[in-house]
């Protein structure tokens, strides 16, 4: 009896109450075929034990002592079996906490793998492999089946529990306690995992073993109690659900990728929200949520109601220089977003393109971060007017990606709080309306085109106009102003128009205006303000440009009020 096995037999006699030195060694050449390892019986294990045929059936009482740093490997073509009961439980233990096993090791077996009412302590000394996180009480690998239901992983000094891809799990009542860090999974194999946590150092379930795992499996994420920990970046290809309560957190640079075809349902409850966050709480420490998917079956590529999503926009998107966002709705995505919030982004809390879809989107809630949204003027009309934009370094809505954006929905521009911010030219070719009290604000020498199919209704009140402005006061003018190039009527009411006339609309020396009438303009303006700017209020490119005027005042403008291009006169009103 060796040295080891001394010290074996004393602690465990006390700890598990069960003495090794009288039990019978289970060898290696005994550990194949089908054994059984009788009820109450107990056994020493002083070399490393391997299954590769025939199944291994542990009964009710069993209790194994098993020498320091030994591992257990169970091959394919080999199934292991537990028993046990509540009354009597199956025990493999060293015996001392201070002297630990490598684990269990199963690869590849067949399905009938499964270990009931069993404890699994003190394991996790050494790797399986090379890889720096392959120490673990339990680890799966190649295809290996495992199901554990009552079953204790206790004081791991690495994983309690390690399962790879294309592992098939199913847990009942499985516990981690005193394990350095409980479990690490596969992003495919999350779903399967449900546990109870006491007492680990690391208190969260590690997630991802590359940058490139998918999820393809239909799964639910439970809510643990612990978080998700993301260790980098993973894809979703199937339908993926997180329960109330969950909270994911990411490592720096980490992000979550909706793929076509995939979807993600995170719907939370007031009291049990779900949520997204870093691994540390500081702006743009991980990427965050991008979608490519509009969702299929679901309606939506991502659906998130009573979540919050923190701590993103690490990196841009794509190369172009801005697209950092918490949540990137990219492709032909759709999102459902209600109850969020977005916190601590370091650029935007959403971005999102031309092709993609907000489905819903309200009651949400942007703070503490760079700006809130940045969206294709399609986008707009798709915001209900609820959310909450406040204490971030910019509080507006930057719209528009490119010159050539348009919006091509008929669509209600609401009122937020905050303006929205012109970042470009941009074309408007269905109807538009916008509320009482918004603000858009134009950035320098942009303008707004309401082509043929078009119409721009600015539907102000007395006590909350419309105001169209320049991102920056300019008396001489900072933006060019509003064309309109379609024959259905425009109407802006109880509006102010201001900076304008930055730049002629075309090559005539006296086109520079706030508002420019091609000659099938049809346009009418009630209570409306215009400067002060650069150039004319209103150019009238055509007798045929059709203008009513009611309570126009002009302030301000270098020029003058109107200018008639038929008669080459500048005409004091309209």
């Amino acid at each position: 009896m060796n040295r080891w096995t001394m010290a074996l037999l004393m602690t465990a006699a006390c700890d598990s109450g069960v003495d090794f030195s009288t039990c019978e060694e289970l060898t290696d050449a005994q550990f194949v075929g089908g054994l059984v390892l009788e009820e109450g019986s107990c056994w020493r294990v002083e070399e490393p034990l391997n299954l590769s045929d025939g199944t291994v059936t542990i009964e009710p009482g069993v209790s194994i002592g098993i020498a320091a740093d030994l591992g257990v490997r169970v091959q394919p073509g080999g199934m292991l079996r537990m028993a046990g009961t509540e009354e009597e439980p199956v025990t493999w233990t060293t015996g001392d906490p201070l002297i630990g096993w490598t684990g269990i090791q199963v690869l590849g077996a067949g399905s009938d793998n499964a270990w009931e009412h069993a404890t699994i302590e003190y394991a996790g000394s050494d790797r399986w492999n090379g890889a720096t996180w392959s120490a673990g009480a339990v680890f799966l690998d190649g295809n290996a089946s495992l199901t554990l239901e009552n079953v204790t992983i206790r004081g791991s000094a690495g994983h309690g529990l390690i399962a790879t891809s294309d592992v098939q799990l199913a847990t009942q009542n499985l516990v981690f306690e005193a394990n350095d860090t409980p479990a690490f999974v596969h992003p495919d194999v999350a779903g399967n995992l449900t546990a109870s946590f006491i007492e680990n150092t690391n208190p969260y379930v590690r997630v991802g073993f590359s940058n490139n795992d998918v999820v393809i499996q239909d799964q639910t994420w439970a809510a643990l109690g612990v978080p998700w920990r993301i260790e980098d970046r993973f894809y979703v290809e199937g339908a993926m659900a997180l329960e109330p309560g969950t909270t994911l957190e990411f490592s720096q640079g980490a992000s979550l990728r909706i793929q076509t075809g995939g979807s993600l349902d995170a719907q939370g409850t007031e009291t049990n929200p779900i949520v997204f966050r870093g691994t540390s709480s500081m702006r743009g420490f991980w990427q965050g949520i991008a979608v490519a998917s509009d969702g299929g079956a679901i309606g939506a590529g991502i659906v998130l109601q009573h979540a919050e999503i923190a701590d993103a926009g690490s990196d841009d998107w794509n190369g172009r220089n801005g697209t950092s966002a918490a949540l990137w709705l990219n492709s032909a995505s759709t999102a459902s977003v209600t109850q969020t919030t977005f916190r601590r982004h370091d650029r935007y809390g959403v971005w999102a393109s031309d092709e993609a879809s907000l489905a819903r989107f309200g009651d949400n809630r942007f703070v503490d971060g760079g700006r809130a949204m940045f969206l294709h003027p399609d986008r707009v009309g798709e915001l209900d007017g609820t959310s909450v934009i406040e204490e971030n370094d910019l509080n507006r809505i930057d719209v528009v990606h490119g010159n050539t954006d348009s919006v091509t929905f008929d669509a209600t521009w609401r009122d937020l709080g905050v303006p929205y911010a012109i970042r470009d030219r941009f074309y408007i070719e269905a109807d538009v309306t916008i509320e009482p009290g918004v603000v858009i604000e134009v950035q320098q020498d942009t303008s707004i085109i309401v082509d043929d199919d078009g119409r721009f209704d600015a539907m102000g009140t007395a006590d909350r106009p419309v105001t169209v402005q320049g991102a920056e006061e300019r008396t001489g003018g900072f933006w060019t102003g509003i064309q309109f190039a379609g024959g259905a009527l425009s109407t802006l009411n109880h509006t102010v128009l201001r900076d304008t006339g930055a730049n002629r609309f075309t090559g005539d020396g006296e086109s520079a205006a706030a508002l420019f009438l091609t000659a099938i303009a049809n346009v009418s303006l009630n209570d409306v303000t215009i400067g002060p700017g650069g150039g004319y209020g209103i150019y009238l490119a055509d007798e045929d440009s059709a203008l009513s005027c009611g309570q126009v005042g002009f302030s301000n403008l270098d020029a003058g009020a109107v200018y008639d291009r038929a008669t080459g006169a500048v005409l004091p009103g309209c």
